[in-house]
């Protein structure tokens, strides 16, 4: 990583710094200026790829058999200016914490998160069933074990490790 963090992407690579060693598997990153980042995890198969599309909105998603890029694990949260601080604009208002800062709205709403998902799913043996549903439309879910998930029908199975 860079020493300076582009500026839509610092909340998340200041953390990803902070937390790196966190991750069973560890991130690569690349960033494309202006764009997005992207993230692989050493040891996890080239069909799974994080895009960072800014401080807020960090998407995980699978290459399927057809070549297609799938969105399997979305994780965005929006701060909205809260007296002195933030809160997030997804969560029901009753439910509502308060932040002092965006970075700990972003940090435990978004970052955190993905941290865990990845820890969870991206482990060696484990699977990313790719799906259809009775409507035609794809979903790709992880799966430890080679269950079906009903009323789907399974397309694919993508190891995680290579």
């Amino acid at each position: 990583m860079s020493r300076r963090s582009p500026k839509k992407y610092h909340l998340f690579l200041n953390w990803l710094k902070k937390n790196y060693e966190k991750f069973d598997s560890k991130p690569q990153v690349s960033i494309v200026p202006d764009r997005y980042i992207s993230m692989r995890l050493s040891g996890v198969t080239k069909d799974i790829i994080i895009m960072v599309y800014g401080n807020n909105n960090i998407d995980v998603n699978v290459r399927t058999s057809s070549g297609s890029w799938e969105l399997i694990a979305p994780f965005m949260s929006w701060a909205k200016p809260s007296g002195n601080g933030f809160m997030s604009e997804w969560l029901d208002t009753e439910l509502n914490e308060y932040y002092a800062t965006k970075e700990d709205l972003y940090a435990t709403e978004c970052f955190e998160p993905l941290l865990a998902w990845c820890n969870e799913h991206l482990v060696v043996n484990g699977r990313i069933g790719v799906y259809r549903d009775n409507g035609g439309s794809i979903i790709p879910k992880p799966q430890m074990v080679d269950t079906p998930i009903m009323p789907w029908e399974l397309l694919q199975l993508i190891k995680v490790t290579p």
